[in-house]
């Protein structure tokens, strides 16, 4: 929980103290991008702030948006700093064991034993030719 004191100053957006939270979360939507699950709390001119972000240069500018509001003299601050969630799943592995050739594991993945060459590809760090390949070796199965 933080306290920022702003003072009464800034960008009119509301008239009464009842529809300040409303107002104040609408503004927060349009002009802070990527803050989310926003709840606002106004109270005789101090601004409650809760929420989520995935930065804390974001966060800032959401106190800050807020604090430079008419009418709004503090901000406290109980925004959440969220990592946003990787996109890029975890590789798949594959062991060769005896008697695999990269074309039977390309049609057991992809259903196709020509995907043999996307295979080698992925894997030249640890094969040295497509037809040259041992068991105990690890490759990577890339998405296609």
């Amino acid at each position: 929980m933080s306290w920022f004191d702003f003072g009464n100053m800034g960008e009119k957006i509301f008239t009464t103290p009842q529809e300040a939270e409303q107002k104040i979360k609408e503004h927060l939507e349009r002009e802070v991008h990527q803050f989310t699950d926003i709840v606002v709390r106004f109270d005789e001119g101090r601004v409650l702030l809760e929420g989520k972000v995935p930065t804390a240069e974001i966060m800032e500018e959401a106190i800050k948006v807020t604090g430079g509001i008419e009418g709004v003299v503090g901000v406290d601050s109980r925004i959440e700093i969220v990592s946003p969630v990787s996109a890029t799943p975890e590789p798949e592995y594959y062991v060769i064991k005896k008697g695999d050739t990269l074309g039977a594991i390309a049609k057991k993945y992809y259903g196709n034993v020509m995907k043999y060459k996307e295979l080698f590809e992925a894997n030249k760090n640890v094969l040295e030719h497509p037809d040259r390949i041992y068991p105990g070796q690890k490759i990577v199965i890339p998405k296609l």
